[in-house]
């Protein structure tokens, strides 16, 4: 039976369960001993996630929209390509965080986002990213604070290369032109 949940709220984190993805977008995190969020993926319709898959003792699964999930067994057999998938996004997120600019970190991250998640407007050629970032979500993601994100995003509007409102999220072309290729390993996701 599917489980329902809304934004901002959290994932049932039992250590040996695991979670199917059917809607909405998700993103797990880990703390540090300082209490500090570190976040190790974004998943949407039909990933699988859980802390026996992300193999950390603080895990969380925080929804980013309306959420609707299975429940897996714990016979659930985890196969090669949801281990690779996660493995693939610490990847792709390490190297973004340690992109030392930070504006281009987080316009890094928000291609990431774009690629992995996004829709492109046959129109006006500009990259949608579905999700509903907070500025807050957003500096937890690349380690920088919530200040910073908010001036990077004036400077990105200003520049031409994103337009951020509450509703819409977009990135235009030269975004992506700006960004090093540095994430070969972009797929869309189904794992």
């Amino acid at each position: 039976m599917p489980l329902h949940f809304k934004r901002n709220e959290y994932l049932p984190t039992d250590r040996n369960q695991l979670l199917h993805i059917q809607s909405g977008y998700v993103r797990t995190c880990t703390l540090t001993w300082e209490g500090e969020i570190v976040t190790l993926g974004f998943w949407s319709v039909g990933s699988v996630i859980g802390q026996r898959l992300a193999q950390m003792e603080s895990f969380q699964a925080q929804c980013l929209s309306e959420v609707v999930v299975d429940l897996l067994g714990d016979d659930y057999v985890i196969s090669q390509a949801q281990i690779f998938a996660h493995s693939r996004q610490l990847t792709d997120l390490i190297k973004i965080n340690h992109c030392r600019e930070v504006k281009l970190r987080l316009l890094q991250f928000f291609c990431w986002l774009a690629m992995r998640f996004g829709e492109q407007d046959a129109n006006s050629h500009l990259y949608k990213i579905p999700m509903n970032l907070t500025q807050t979500e957003i500096a937890e993601s690349i380690g920088i604070t919530r200040v910073t994100v908010a001036r990077l995003l004036k400077k990105l509007e200003s520049d031409g290369m994103a337009k951020w409102t509450p509703r819409e999220k977009w990135l235009s072309p030269v975004a992506f032109q700006r960004v090093p290729q540095m994430l070969p390993s972009i797929n869309k996701p189904n794992s």
